[in-house]
């Protein structure tokens, strides 16, 4: 059996499944179209390289891999992708099989409107995200976070038995957290996100996260469809401090078409303490109820902010996670951090979880003004970089585009004392 990353498979088989076409490609494996000849059933199969299945240095992709497949198999909701197989070519690449999805990325959805001068319609956004919220909450109930809901993570396909006919998928479990095995499923003591997506708590690192991370991340997502830009923009190191200590411009600034109510419980979501903000259960019940309630119009924005180029490139990031800061009476414990960073790239539809990939970087560490104390625990002090990477050639994602919004980054940090 040929390497899926020295050559095609179209015209093998995978399991019972014969290849029919490649989707993607990536540094670290391939996503094909495969079909069951006898029954005509249609899927996708996700293929880890060899050279990473059989790298002890690389365990940590073979364990997201399968970490992939078991979350979405534990969650069994309609609004996760179905991973129905894992398995193992004799030339020892790994695959799961999977549901083939016909539709669009959430991302390609909110590309087309920007470069028609749209926005979606209140009552459109909040149906996704009434789909997502439940999708996440189901999540939760088993005690999976998903830590990297992001518009290249979420599919749209036709369903006319869903309100706005279009049901949302959510992709990509690889940097799910599980709460009932969290040694592990944290990766050695790191937790991952995507910048632009990330809670504040997500990127100080802290090990104490639970399924609020994701409902901050939705926060973003929703505010991001509603007003034509995220709460956020910029470079990675400034939006990350952004999240920390800085408030969001007021949505009902950016957004006079909708009123004062929706625009506050989007705002809720964006609380810098994971405390104050609502659990992904209620999120779902909240928004439920500005569908029943009528309030949220069914048209389309003409017009909106114009979004500087590269301004919503997120890079994904991995933290050396932290314990969570004790409090006393009064104050915040913190400490400083050195920040070393590398760009990388995430697939959109299909998108290999387990995979880093290169991407752009610029060669100049931007300045880091001093970031504000956060309510749970003290924000990071910002540091200048101390070694920039030098800027790698443009590479392709999974899916074979470029890196960007998507993509991925590394990040570790010096524990306090060290």
């Amino acid at each position: 059996m040929q390497s899926p990353t020295k050559s095609s498979l179209v015209g093998t088989f995978i399991g019972k499944y014969s290849v029919s076409r490649e989707i993607g490609r990536g540094g670290f494996g391939v996503v094909y179209e495969v079909i069951q000849q006898s029954i005509g059933h249609r899927a996708a199969a996700k293929l880890l390289s060899p050279q990473l299945a059989t790298d002890p240095k690389h365990q940590k992709y073979v364990e997201r891999f399968i970490d992939e497949a078991r979350a979405t198999n534990l969650i069994n909701h309609p609004g996760v992708i179905k991973i129905f197989d894992l398995g193992e070519l004799p030339d020892h690449t790994l695959y799961i099989l999977m549901e083939y999805l016909d539709g669009e990325p959430l991302q390609s959805r909110i590309d087309k409107y920007q470069l028609d001068g749209k926005r979606l319609s209140p009552r459109k956004v909040f149906q996704i995200g009434s789909q997502l919220a439940g999708a996440l909450a189901q999540a939760h109930d088993k005690g999976v976070i998903h830590r990297d809901l992001k518009p290249e993570n979420v599919f749209l396909i036709p369903d006319q038995d869903v309100e706005g006919r279009e049901r949302c998928k959510l992709l990509d479990f690889g940097l799910a957290r599980f709460l009932d095995s969290p040694e592990r499923r944290t990766t050695a003591g790191m937790t991952l996100g995507t910048p632009t997506y990330m809670s504040p708590e997500q990127c100080m690192g802290l090990d104490s996260i639970d399924g609020r991370t994701d409902v901050y991340s939705l926060g973003v997502l929703l505010y991001q469809l509603l007003a034509g830009v995220p709460p956020f923009v910029g470079d990675m190191g400034k939006v990350m401090r952004a999240h920390c200590g800085e408030l969001p411009a007021p949505l009902s600034a950016r957004t006079p078409h909708i009123s004062a109510r929706v625009a506050d419980f989007v705002m809720s979501l964006l609380l810098k303490d994971p405390a104050q903000r609502m659990q992904m259960r209620q999120a779902e019940k909240v928004i439920e109820g500005f569908l029943d309630s009528g309030e949220l119009s069914k048209e389309e924005l003409q017009g909106g902010i114009s979004v500087p180029a590269g301004a919503t490139a997120a890079p994904t990031t991995v933290v050396e996670a932290q314990k969570a800061p004790s409090r006393s009476a009064g104050a915040a414990a913190g400490s400083p951090r050195t920040m070393l960073i590398a760009t990388a790239a995430v697939a959109s539809v299909l998108a290999l979880g387990a995979g880093f990939l290169g991407g752009r970087i610029t060669k100049d560490c931007p300045p880091a003004p001093k970031a504000a104390e956060c309510p749970a625990a003290k924000c990071p002090e910002p540091v200048t970089c101390p070694a920039c990477p030098t800027e790698p050639a443009d590479s392709a994602t999974s899916d074979g585009g470029k890196a960007g919004k998507g993509s991925k980054v590394v990040k570790k940090i010096k524990k306090p004392g060290k």
